[in-house]
């Protein structure tokens, strides 16, 4: 995969191994918590707004201001996003 992102978002990841139809969920979910606003609309270019959707309903962890944007974004509940229901047995060190 050509890099379409920023490069600090795969810092850990051979983007050249990256497959998007393989790791979407790895890709949508590095790009909703690190991404900028210029990631956003490159991945609403890559995926469709219902995969993207369904994918971030899958993601255990969603940073808390992320999952509040795709809540609105998309107008569903949170209750309908993995990370709300199930919360993580370890806590992050700075929850904001």
């Amino acid at each position: 995969m050509e890099l379409l992102f920023t490069k600090a978002i795969f810092w850990d990841t051979d983007i050249s191994k990256l497959d998007p139809s393989l790791h979407s969920k790895y890709i949508i979910e590095k790009v909703l918590n690190y991404g900028t606003l210029e990631d956003w609309k490159k991945l609403k270019q890559l995926y469709s707004e219902e995969r993207i959707l369904a994918e971030a309903k899958k993601i255990r962890d969603l940073h808390p201001k992320t999952l509040s944007f795709l809540s609105i974004y998309y107008n569903v509940s949170k209750t309908e996003f993995h990370c709300y229901t199930e919360i993580p047995s370890t806590r992050t060190h700075f929850p904001y």
